[in-house]
């Protein structure tokens, strides 16, 4: 891949794991009303989902620091001083 690709992959990435939070917004009527209405079929369901959802983030972080290691190519003895840092960063975000 090209430099261009890789960072506008990315990007993608990034945008990605940064708005699946907004995505998910719903009111407390909404909330609510489907509290009220779930069976053990949708919970388990639910939950499910969530599992997956979070499988994904974790894949989606991976490849992104991948992606970050093979752009910046930092030597050993930067690499040490970068990712303790980044992955702080990254778990806050």
């Amino acid at each position: 891949m090209t430099f261009v690709n890789r960072t506008l992959l990315g990007i993608l990435l990034v945008s990605v794991v940064l708005a699946a939070p907004l995505c998910r917004a719903q009111t407390a009527a909404q909330n609510a009303a489907m509290k009220s209405a779930r069976s053990p079929e949708a919970d388990a369901q639910k939950k499910n989902t969530q599992a997956y959802i979070d499988l994904m983030r974790r894949n989606v972080r991976q490849d992104k620091s991948e992606i970050m290691g093979s752009i910046m190519a930092l030597n050993a003895a930067d690499a040490a001083k970068f990712w303790p840092i980044y992955a702080d960063y990254d778990c806050v975000s």
